[in-house]
């Protein structure tokens, strides 16, 4: 990411976590290890829907500050024109700092 550029992404995110929970591991064999029951969730691209290895709690805006992003913000998105019109939809946003470098992060 270029400096100054800003990230825009969803994860599942807890609204009142305070920290991340894992809910699966991958080895590097590709074994999947469920650490809470399989939580799936639906995917465009695939009608099985994909598995939910995290749900990210406020410990992960902390961590993209600390992987040089700044101004690190949820917001919900709602949008009537769109055809979408609530649920639990968080976008997470973020810029990169222009004085870091974020390789190797």
């Amino acid at each position: 990411m270029r400096p100054g550029g800003t990230l825009i992404i969803t994860v599942p995110f807890s609204l009142w976590s305070p920290t991340t929970i894992a809910r699966a591991t991958i080895d590097v064999l590709g074994n999947i290890t469920h650490l809470l029951s399989p939580e799936i969730h639906g995917d465009p691209l695939d009608q099985a829907g994909a598995l939910c290895f995290y749900n990210f709690g406020w410990d992960f805006v902390g961590a993209l500050t600390e992987a040089g992003f700044e101004d690190a913000g949820l917001s919900m998105f709602w949008n009537p024109r769109s055809g979408y019109l609530g649920g639990y939809q968080y976008i997470i946003t973020s810029r990169r700092d222009s004085g870091k470098d974020l390789r190797g992060t």
